[in-house]
Order: C-alpha cells, then sequence, then structure tokens
C-alpha cells in the first residue's frame, strides 16, 4: 500500500490526533453556528440579524489576519491551538448566559466577534502544524484529509443539529460546542512533538536545514 494513501497517512498518531480533534470540533462549531441563528434571529428581522451575525463573525479575519500570522510565527503551534479551543469553549458556555438568562445583544456579538478571532487564529496555527507531523511526501494526502473534515461538519452536524436544536433549543447545542471544543483541545494536548516554529518546522518537513 502507497505511504501516501489516506490509511497510511492516519496511522501517523499524531497527525490522528489533530484530524480528530478537528472532526470533533468543526461539528460542534456547525452545532455553534445554527444555535446561534435560533436565539439572534428570534423574534428579530432575519435578513438584518443574519447580515450583523456574518459581519461580526468575518470581520476579525480582515482586520487581524497579520496578528494571526504573527502568533503563528512566535509561538509553539499546539499550545495555540489548545488555547483556541479552551476558549472558544468558554465562549460558547458564555452564549447559553446572555442568549437565555442576560438576554444582552451587544454582549452576543462581542462573543460572536471573538469568537470569529479565535476561528481566524485556529486556521492558520493548524496549516503550520500539519507540515511539522506530517512528512514532505504525505503533506497532499494530509491537507486533503483536513479539507474533508469541513465536508463531514456540513453533512452530517448540519442535520443532528436542526433536529436537536428543534427538540431541546439552542442551549443544549452550546454546551455540544463547548464538549467539542474540548475534546479537539484534549486530543491536541496528546500530540507528543514540539510544534515551535524555526528549525523544528523543517525536520518536520523532511530534515532540509537540519
Amino acid at each position: 500500500m502507497s505511504d501516501r494513501s489516506f490509511s497510511a497517512v492516519l496511522r501517523q498518531p499524531n497527525f490522528f490526533r489533530l484530524w480528530m480533534g478537528q472532526i470533533i470540533s468543526s461539528v460542534g462549531d456547525r452545532f455553534y453556528q445554527f444555535a446561534l441563528l435560533k436565539v439572534v434571529l428570534e423574534g428579530t428581522e432575519i435578513g438584518k440579524e443574519t447580515a450583523r451575525i456574518a459581519f461580526f463573525g468575518l470581520l476579525p479575519g480582515l482586520v487581524l489576519a497579520p496578528l494571526f500570522g504573527w502568533v503563528v510565527d512566535r509561538f509553539e503551534r499546539r499550545a495555540v491551538l489548545i488555547f483556541t479551543d479552551v476558549v472558544r469553549a468558554g465562549l460558547a458556555l458564555l452564549l447559553i448566559y446572555f442568549g437565555y438568562l442576560a438576554l444582552n445583544f451587544t454582549v452576543i456579538f462581542v462573543i460572536i466577534f471573538f469568537m470569529g478571532a479565535l476561528n481566524g487564529l485556529f486556521i492558520p496555527a493548524r496549516q503550520a502544524a500539519v507540515p511539522q507531523i506530517v512528512p514532505g511526501p504525505q503533506l497532499i494526502t494530509a491537507n486533503a484529509l483536513i479539507a474533508i473534515v469541513g465536508i463531514i461538519a456540513a453533512m452530517v452536524a448540519s442535520v443532528v443539529a436542526v433536529l436537536l436544536i428543534s427538540v431541546f433549543g439552542p442551549m443544549s447545542s452550546f454546551v455540544i460546542t463547548s464538549l467539542g471544543f474540548l475534546a479537539s483541545a484534549w486530543a491536541l494536548w496528546r500530540i507528543d512533538v514540539k510544534l515551535s516554529p524555526g528549525r523544528e518546522a523543517l525536520r518536520g518537513m523532511g530534515g532540509e536545514g537540519a
């Protein structure tokens, strides 16, 4: 069997931990998106609020992109990934309070902004980490597997999230979102190599510059 096959790449423990963590967190993120729409749009102008959600979610990627690159280039990538997962788990739980008890939409949109910022930081950190745990010849396959995570989340989680929200309400979905991020953080914590920028990244790509 080719060492570039999906199964060969997934047999690498560290990549498998990263990949499984992303499946879990991506599913949780899809629950977050649907629950958020339910909370914010209920009793409001749907078009206006949908645009506002999209704006606050995407704004960090536009204004903070240079900062994301600076962080990824200077800090250990596994620590960055775990940090983003843990903080996103906490923010998801905060939405339960501000979406139901306090019903403070200003704070809700602030949380959406920070969730977008952490999502924006997570993606480049993950992309930078992959070459450090997968040999160079397997990078294309590894990146393909990472891309499949989004498809799995879209196909499976969307249907389940809609059903769960309709039966139990959005609060349960925020809990699932938080648990998903924590499960991802646990999987990332189990990666047993340093993902620091610099020489270690070059060695992870097959030894260049060592």
